[in-house]
Protein backbone atom coordinates (compact mmCIF):
# COMPACT_ATOMS: atom_id res chain seq x y z
CA UNK A 1 0.00 0.00 0.00
CA UNK A 2 1.36 3.42 -0.95
CA UNK A 3 2.15 5.85 1.87
CA UNK A 4 0.10 8.49 0.04
CA UNK A 5 -2.96 6.22 0.20
CA UNK A 6 -2.57 6.06 3.97
CA UNK A 7 -2.12 9.81 4.26
CA UNK A 8 -5.31 10.34 2.24
CA UNK A 9 -7.25 8.18 4.72
CA UNK A 10 -7.58 5.00 2.67
CA UNK A 11 -7.98 1.96 4.90
CA UNK A 12 -5.58 -0.98 4.44
CA UNK A 13 -8.46 -3.39 5.17
CA UNK A 14 -10.94 -2.11 2.58
CA UNK A 15 -12.45 -4.59 0.11
CA UNK A 16 -9.82 -3.90 -2.58
CA UNK A 17 -6.79 -4.46 -0.37
CA UNK A 18 -8.33 -7.50 1.35
CA UNK A 19 -9.19 -9.15 -1.96
CA UNK A 20 -5.82 -8.39 -3.52
CA UNK A 21 -3.98 -9.99 -0.60
CA UNK A 22 -6.27 -13.02 -0.80
CA UNK A 23 -5.51 -13.35 -4.51
CA UNK A 24 -1.77 -13.05 -3.89
CA UNK A 25 -1.93 -15.70 -1.16
CA UNK A 26 -3.89 -18.10 -3.37
CA UNK A 27 -1.59 -17.70 -6.35
CA UNK A 28 1.56 -18.10 -4.29
CA UNK A 29 0.28 -21.24 -2.58
CA UNK A 30 -0.77 -22.63 -5.95
CA UNK A 31 2.38 -21.75 -7.91
CA UNK A 32 5.25 -21.90 -5.39
CA UNK A 33 7.54 -24.89 -5.89
CA UNK A 34 9.98 -24.28 -3.01
CA UNK A 35 9.20 -24.33 0.71
CA UNK A 36 10.38 -22.39 2.56
CA UNK A 37 11.09 -19.88 -0.19
CA UNK A 38 13.22 -16.74 -0.18
CA UNK A 39 11.01 -13.87 -1.32
CA UNK A 40 11.58 -10.39 -2.73
CA UNK A 41 8.86 -7.76 -2.27
CA UNK A 42 9.64 -4.93 -4.67
CA UNK A 43 8.18 -1.55 -3.73
CA UNK A 44 6.65 -2.80 -0.51
CA UNK A 45 5.38 0.66 0.56
CA UNK A 46 3.68 0.39 3.95
CA UNK A 47 4.15 -3.38 3.90
CA UNK A 48 0.55 -4.61 3.98
CA UNK A 49 1.55 -7.68 1.97
CA UNK A 50 4.50 -8.72 4.14
CA UNK A 51 2.61 -11.00 6.57
CA UNK A 52 1.04 -12.81 3.60
CA UNK A 53 4.41 -13.26 1.91
CA UNK A 54 6.11 -14.20 5.17
CA UNK A 55 3.94 -17.31 5.44
CA UNK A 56 6.05 -18.80 2.63
CA UNK A 57 9.49 -17.88 3.93
CA UNK A 58 11.84 -14.99 4.73
CA UNK A 59 11.05 -11.77 2.86
CA UNK A 60 13.42 -9.05 1.72
CA UNK A 61 11.29 -5.90 1.35
CA UNK A 62 12.62 -3.18 -0.95
CA UNK A 63 11.42 0.38 -1.42
CA UNK A 64 12.99 3.70 -2.35
CA UNK A 65 10.78 5.50 0.21
CA UNK A 66 12.71 5.69 3.49
CA UNK A 67 9.69 7.19 5.27
CA UNK A 68 7.52 4.19 4.37
CA UNK A 69 10.17 1.67 5.41
CA UNK A 70 10.66 3.50 8.70
CA UNK A 71 7.08 2.54 9.62
CA UNK A 72 7.69 -1.18 9.17
CA UNK A 73 8.97 -3.84 11.56
CA UNK A 74 11.79 -5.98 10.19
CA UNK A 75 10.29 -9.12 8.57
CA UNK A 76 11.06 -12.32 10.47
CA UNK A 77 14.21 -13.79 8.95
CA UNK A 78 14.21 -11.10 6.24
CA UNK A 79 15.30 -7.51 5.79
CA UNK A 80 14.19 -4.00 4.83
CA UNK A 81 16.29 -2.42 2.09
CA UNK A 82 16.24 1.08 0.63
CA UNK A 83 17.06 0.74 -3.05
CA UNK A 84 16.14 1.86 -6.55
CA UNK A 85 14.12 -0.72 -8.48
CA UNK A 86 16.47 -0.37 -11.44
CA UNK A 87 19.60 -1.10 -9.36
CA UNK A 88 18.80 -3.87 -6.90
CA UNK A 89 21.73 -4.59 -4.55
CA UNK A 90 21.42 -8.38 -4.66
CA UNK A 91 23.34 -11.15 -6.34
CA UNK A 92 21.90 -12.93 -9.37
CA UNK A 93 19.51 -15.80 -8.65
CA UNK A 94 19.10 -14.77 -4.98
CA UNK A 95 15.33 -15.32 -4.68
CA UNK A 96 12.80 -18.08 -5.29
CA UNK A 97 9.81 -15.73 -5.59
CA UNK A 98 9.59 -12.06 -6.59
CA UNK A 99 6.45 -9.98 -6.08
CA UNK A 100 5.76 -6.47 -7.44
CA UNK A 101 2.28 -5.33 -6.39
CA UNK A 102 1.25 -2.06 -8.06
CA UNK A 103 4.86 -0.94 -8.27
CA UNK A 104 6.01 -0.88 -11.89
CA UNK A 105 3.65 1.97 -12.83
CA UNK A 106 5.68 4.19 -10.46
CA UNK A 107 9.01 3.49 -12.17
CA UNK A 108 10.12 5.60 -15.12
CA UNK A 109 12.28 2.77 -16.50
CA UNK A 110 9.86 -0.08 -15.84
CA UNK A 111 11.70 -2.41 -18.22
CA UNK A 112 14.95 -1.76 -16.37
CA UNK A 113 13.20 -2.60 -13.10
CA UNK A 114 11.76 -5.82 -14.51
CA UNK A 115 15.14 -6.83 -15.89
CA UNK A 116 16.60 -6.37 -12.39
CA UNK A 117 13.84 -8.45 -10.80
CA UNK A 118 14.44 -11.27 -13.26
CA UNK A 119 18.19 -11.02 -12.70
CA UNK A 120 17.87 -11.64 -8.96
CA UNK A 121 15.23 -14.37 -9.43
CA UNK A 122 16.57 -17.88 -9.80
CA UNK A 123 15.86 -19.79 -13.05
CA UNK A 124 12.38 -21.24 -12.73
CA UNK A 125 11.60 -18.83 -9.89
CA UNK A 126 8.08 -17.43 -9.60
CA UNK A 127 7.23 -13.86 -10.59
CA UNK A 128 3.92 -12.22 -9.55
CA UNK A 129 2.95 -8.72 -10.74
CA UNK A 130 -0.09 -6.47 -10.46
CA UNK A 131 -0.46 -3.15 -12.32
CA UNK A 132 -3.30 -0.71 -13.06
CA UNK A 133 -5.01 -1.35 -16.39
CA UNK A 134 -6.14 0.76 -19.37
CA UNK A 135 -4.04 3.82 -20.28
CA UNK A 136 -7.23 5.70 -21.13
CA UNK A 137 -8.18 5.71 -17.43
CA UNK A 138 -5.05 7.63 -16.41
CA UNK A 139 -6.30 10.53 -14.30
CA UNK A 140 -6.00 12.62 -11.11
CA UNK A 141 -5.68 9.55 -8.86
CA UNK A 142 -2.75 8.22 -10.91
CA UNK A 143 -1.00 11.59 -10.92
CA UNK A 144 -1.44 11.98 -7.15
CA UNK A 145 0.15 8.57 -6.54
CA UNK A 146 3.09 9.28 -8.83
CA UNK A 147 2.09 6.84 -11.56
CA UNK A 148 3.98 7.11 -14.84
CA UNK A 149 1.46 5.03 -16.77
CA UNK A 150 -1.33 2.47 -16.82
CA UNK A 151 -0.93 -0.69 -18.92
CA UNK A 152 -2.78 -2.40 -21.70
CA UNK A 153 -2.35 -6.15 -22.04
CA UNK A 154 0.14 -5.89 -24.90
CA UNK A 155 2.42 -3.48 -23.01
CA UNK A 156 2.40 -5.70 -19.93
CA UNK A 157 3.20 -8.81 -21.94
CA UNK A 158 6.08 -6.97 -23.64
CA UNK A 159 7.39 -5.93 -20.23
CA UNK A 160 7.42 -9.60 -19.15
CA UNK A 161 9.21 -11.03 -22.21
CA UNK A 162 12.06 -12.16 -19.95
CA UNK A 163 9.68 -14.58 -18.23
CA UNK A 164 8.10 -17.77 -19.52
CA UNK A 165 4.72 -19.41 -19.00
CA UNK A 166 3.23 -15.94 -18.43
CA UNK A 167 -0.48 -15.67 -17.65
CA UNK A 168 -2.28 -12.32 -17.57
CA UNK A 169 -5.78 -11.86 -16.19
CA UNK A 170 -8.03 -8.85 -15.67
CA UNK A 171 -9.10 -8.10 -12.11
CA UNK A 172 -11.71 -5.85 -10.45
CA UNK A 173 -14.04 -5.83 -13.45
CA UNK A 174 -17.27 -4.85 -11.68
CA UNK A 175 -16.15 -1.28 -10.97
CA UNK A 176 -14.58 -0.77 -14.41
CA UNK A 177 -17.60 0.96 -16.06
CA UNK A 178 -18.22 3.29 -13.11
CA UNK A 179 -14.55 4.26 -12.77
CA UNK A 180 -14.24 4.75 -16.54
CA UNK A 181 -17.18 7.19 -16.46
CA UNK A 182 -15.76 8.97 -13.42
CA UNK A 183 -12.35 9.38 -15.02
CA UNK A 184 -14.00 10.78 -18.16
CA UNK A 185 -15.63 13.55 -16.13
CA UNK A 186 -12.44 14.16 -14.15
CA UNK A 187 -10.29 14.90 -17.18
CA UNK A 188 -7.99 17.80 -16.39
CA UNK A 189 -8.90 17.84 -12.69
CA UNK A 190 -6.23 18.47 -10.07
CA UNK A 191 -4.29 15.45 -8.83
CA UNK A 192 -5.80 13.85 -5.74
CA UNK A 193 -5.94 10.39 -4.16
CA UNK A 194 -9.36 8.71 -4.32
CA UNK A 195 -10.07 7.40 -0.82
CA UNK A 196 -13.80 6.74 -0.74
CA UNK A 197 -15.29 5.32 2.46
CA UNK A 198 -17.81 2.62 1.52
CA UNK A 199 -20.70 1.59 3.78
CA UNK A 200 -20.03 -1.74 5.46
CA UNK A 201 -22.68 -3.56 3.40
CA UNK A 202 -21.20 -2.27 0.12
CA UNK A 203 -17.65 -3.05 1.21
CA UNK A 204 -18.73 -6.64 1.92
CA UNK A 205 -20.64 -6.94 -1.36
CA UNK A 206 -17.73 -5.67 -3.44
CA UNK A 207 -15.39 -7.95 -1.50
CA UNK A 208 -17.62 -10.94 -2.33
CA UNK A 209 -17.47 -10.09 -6.05
CA UNK A 210 -13.69 -9.87 -5.97
CA UNK A 211 -13.53 -13.15 -4.06
CA UNK A 212 -15.38 -14.74 -6.99
CA UNK A 213 -12.91 -13.15 -9.42
CA UNK A 214 -10.04 -14.50 -7.30
CA UNK A 215 -11.56 -17.97 -7.57
CA UNK A 216 -11.78 -17.66 -11.36
CA UNK A 217 -8.30 -16.19 -11.80
CA UNK A 218 -6.61 -18.96 -9.82
CA UNK A 219 -8.36 -21.51 -12.03
CA UNK A 220 -7.09 -19.95 -15.22
CA UNK A 221 -10.20 -18.01 -16.20
CA UNK A 222 -10.94 -14.60 -14.76
CA UNK A 223 -12.50 -11.58 -16.50
CA UNK A 224 -10.97 -10.41 -19.80
CA UNK A 225 -10.57 -6.87 -18.42
CA UNK A 226 -10.68 -4.97 -15.15
CA UNK A 227 -9.19 -1.99 -13.36
CA UNK A 228 -6.02 -4.03 -12.78
CA UNK A 229 -3.99 -6.75 -14.43
CA UNK A 230 -2.54 -9.63 -12.48
CA UNK A 231 0.28 -11.55 -14.18
CA UNK A 232 2.49 -14.43 -13.13
CA UNK A 233 5.17 -16.53 -14.74
CA UNK A 234 8.69 -17.87 -14.23
CA UNK A 235 12.20 -16.74 -14.99
CA UNK A 236 13.49 -18.44 -18.11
Amino acid sequence: MDRRDVQAGRRPDDFWHRARLQLVARLLRQEATVSPARLLSLGCGTGTELPTLGALGPVVAVDHDRQALALLPRPAGGALTVADATALPFAAASFDIAVALDVLEHVGDDQGAMDQVLRVLRPGGLLLVTVPAHPGLFGPHDRALGHCRRYDRRALRRLLTGATDVRIRGWNSLLLPAIALRRYWQRGAAARVEAAEYPRWLDRALGAVLDLENHLVTRGWGPPAGLSWVAWGRRR
